[in-house]
């Protein structure tokens, strides 16, 4: 229909819906704008968020397993000076070769394909060959319309230092333990039960080693008086050691001997227990004994 053919009315109608159409489009022009808005500001508190965070992050391009962004704490962290030298690095050259295999296994298994969200420990080397000790935890992302994968990693290293520190310093103790000639046992502090003897206390006590294990102190007889017993615990309670406390112990074959108690409170696991050193003095007092007889005479 021409112009000229239509009604005025029709007219009236056609530019209704011409101004409803374009109101329409600066509708949806004013939802998209405040959509970028909302994204870049989301983006912005991303960045903010993914730069400030103490740990390292950085993204993994699930098909060319190379890293496609990072943040400044993980560029530092290998000695880059920035994070644009980090981009387009595989992070398995970073591994230790000797974690290599499995830390590749934990990223394309459960990382992309099942998306476990485990938290692994591996040894890494910094640019310079330093060796860093990591905690990694990877999650499955989308990035840019492709898969990834968001990987978290902390610099365990001192912590690792000082569980080893830990271990040489409990073998040096066990071996210390074991081999010394005072007689030495580990009981619990709450029940009193003897967790480990050595070769001395088993050698002086005439009880076998499976006798002792498992056993209280007070049914070997480890500690003759009753007063003796009530002042240690107290003593321990206070003060959380014993030095040189002067008792009489039985053995098995029941003789008393007297000996030199000293008790330091130490940590087996998470249990607090008491490890006692045994000085035995029997024949000192023997002697000290007839020394005095024999001057009275």
């Amino acid at each position: 229909m021409k112009d000229r053919d239509k009604t005025k009315a029709q007219i009236i109608d056609e530019l209704a819906q011409m101004r409803q159409q374009l109101a329409e489009c600066e509708t949806l022009k004013d939802e998209h704008k405040r959509a970028e808005e909302a994204l870049q500001d989301s983006e912005r508190k991303y960045r903010v968020l993914f730069e400030s965070t103490l740990d390292g992050l950085f993204v993994i391009d699930a098909e060319t397993m190379k890293i496609v962004i990072a943040n400044q704490t993980a560029a530092r962290m290998y000695g880059f000076h920035s994070v644009g030298d980090t981009i387009v690095m595989n992070p398995l050259d970073f591994i230790h070769p000797d974690d290599r295999e499995r830390a590749l296994k934990i990223i394309v298994e459960d990382m992309f394909e099942r998306d476990l969200h485990q938290m692994n420990e591996f040894r890494t080397m910094d640019k310079d060959g330093r060796e860093i000790w990591i905690s990694a935890l990877g999650t499955r992302i989308e990035y840019q319309g492709k898969l990834a994968g968001l990987v978290s990693i902390r610099d365990i290293t001192e912590r690792k230092r000082i569980e080893q520190a830990l271990r040489e310093s409990e073998k040096k103790l066990s071996k210390a333990f074991y081999s010394s000639p005072n007689p030495m046992l580990i009981t619990g502090l709450t029940d009193g039960r003897v967790i480990d003897v050595n070769d001395s206390f088993v050698h002086i006590s005439g009880y076998g080693y499976e006798e002792i294990i498992g056993r209280k102190r007070g049914e070997m007889g480890l500690i003759v008086k009753l007063e003796d017993r009530a002042e240690i615990r107290e003593v321990l309670q206070q003060q959380g050691r014993v030095r040189d406390k002067e008792v009489e112990f039985c053995m098995k074959s029941g003789e008393v001997r007297t000996g030199l108690i000293s008790i330091e409170t130490v940590y087996i696991g998470d249990d607090l227990c008491g490890l006692w050193v045994v000085n035995d003095i029997t024949e000192r007092k023997q002697a000290e004994e007839a020394l005095r007889a024999s001057e009275e005479k």
